[in-house]
Parts: structure tokens; C-alpha cells; sequence
């Protein structure tokens, strides 16, 4: 989703910007704010991918789960 630059363009109309420079400035700011909604809404990818994650880990039976523990580690992960 872009933004349209007429609408936000004239908020800048008081600097020194060049058009190209409000521009770039009015993108940098829509990519900020769509990755705040990102996140807030839990759709950021990196949430994703802990939710898949945490999914998959919910799926792993015991017998497997014991099985890919590190050697000489008890069932809360110290050091025997």
C-alpha cells in the first residue's frame, strides 16, 4: 500500500524541502508507521514466525522432544 502524496505533501509546504525530498520523506514515514501496525497486529513477520514456531513445538511428540535434547542434560536443561 503506497500513500497518496498530494494529501500529505502540503504538511511540508513550510520547509525547504525539494518535492523529491518530501517524497522520499513521506514513503520513509508510511513504511514506519505500516511496520508499527505490523507489529501491533501481530502480522510482522518476525511474529509470524514465532507463532509458527511455537505452533510447531506444541506438535512434537515427547518421545522426539527427548530425543533431540543435548546429551548430559536433565528434563530442565542442566548439567547432570
Amino acid at each position: 500500500m503506497n500513500p497518496d502524496m498530494e494529501e500529505y505533501r502540503h504538511y511540508l509546504d513550510d520547509t525547504d524541502m525539494t518535492e523529491e525530498q518530501k517524497t522520499e520523506y513521506i514513503e520513509m514515514l508510511w513504511r514506519v508507521t505500516e511496520e508499527f501496525v505490523a507489529y501491533g497486529f501481530e502480522t510482522h513477520p518476525i511474529q509470524q514466525a514465532q507463532s509458527s514456531r511455537a505452533k510447531a513445538d506444541d506438535c512434537i511428540p515427547e518421545a522426539v522432544s527427548a530425543f533431540m535434547k543435548p546429551r548430559g542434560l536433565d528434563d530442565d536443561g542442566r548439567e547432570k
